[in-house]
């Protein structure tokens, strides 16, 4: 299944806010603004649910394996 199916933005904008939330120690409105510079408007609500989204998904993919 299709992980980005029906999300507004584009698969990399998605996978590196979530990647900057998990590396680093950033807040969401910080990466709001590492976006915001990007050309990319996006809320801090969004991007929780990116990575909450995300998280669960490896997890779940880890416990199957």
């Amino acid at each position: 299944m299709n992980a980005f199916k029906w999300k507004h933005f584009e698969s990399h904008i998605i996978l590196m806010a979530v990647r900057w939330y998990l590396q680093y120690s950033l807040s969401y409105r910080d990466i709001v603004e590492l976006l915001k510079e990007r050309g990319v408007q996006v809320s801090h609500t969004t991007i929780m649910r990116w990575v909450t989204s995300m998280v669960l998904r490896s997890i779940n993919a880890f416990v199957v394996s």
